[in-house]
């Protein structure tokens, strides 16, 4: 597969930033130079994570494309059991219906939770809340990671973009903020338009629009 000139600067950085969060500042350095990364004068924090998180995001990956598979397999042979003249196999349907005890529990937020998303490549989730507040989580362990904070109303819905390197919320505050997901988690943008509660929001053409849409049924596109 051929990385695009966006995911190869990504690529670079990510190197460079593991390299100097483990105290390889010489080869850092080397690589920032040989590749011509921009590297912040700072290390955000969690930086040096993105390449150990994609890197395990790979086999977790691989796991599911099997299991996947295993599914796909035994679909195909419940169609064939439903051909004219074969013999109909019942279905287990407490395969596919979760049931107690539950594997993780998620708790931090103060009031109601209004929506979560899973990131499309990380095993993380992002929930928004009703307490203002946006949190990221890591599934697969259970585990708190950050709060994004910025909103001063109820965040209704949050969104990643299809590659995951940002996401949207917009909340009861009127605003919408845009966040870089990959190494700062900051906020890069605050889009204002809307004048009743914004209750949704969107990625559309390529993540180069960010639909959205209020209580009063009002839609907004931004760029």
């Amino acid at each position: 597969m051929v990385l695009t000139a966006k995911q190869r600067k990504e690529l670079h950085i990510a190197i460079a930033e593991y390299l100097r969060s483990n105290g390889f500042e010489a080869a850092s350095r080397a690589v920032a130079e040989e590749t011509g990364a921009e590297l912040a004068s700072a290390e955000p924090a969690g930086a040096g994570d993105v390449l150990e998180k994609k890197w395990t995001a790979v086999v977790r990956l691989q796991k599911r494309s099997m299991e996947l598979e295993a599914q796909v397999k035994q679909l195909e042979e419940e169609l064939k059991s439903s051909l004219p003249g074969a013999v109909r196999r019942k279905t287990d349907t407490g395969r596919q219906i979760p049931r107690a005890p539950h594997a993780k529990q998620l708790s931090r937020h103060r009031k109601p939770i209004s929506k979560l998303v899973f990131h499309p490549v990380f095993p993380v989730v992002v929930t928004s809340s009703e307490d203002a507040s946006v949190m990221v989580w890591d599934y697969e362990s259970g585990e708190f990671e950050r709060s994004l904070k910025g909103h001063t109303g109820s965040v209704n819905d949050v969104a990643f973009s299809s590659t995951g390197s940002t996401l949207a919320s917009c909340s009861a505050d009127l605003n919408i903020k845009v966040w870089h997901f990959e190494n700062t988690y900051e906020c890069t943008k605050t889009l204002k338009g809307h004048e009743h509660n914004v209750s949704g929001v969107c990625w559309v053409t390529g993540d180069e629009h960010l639909v959205s849409g209020d209580t009063l049924t009002h839609t907004h596109t931004h760029t």
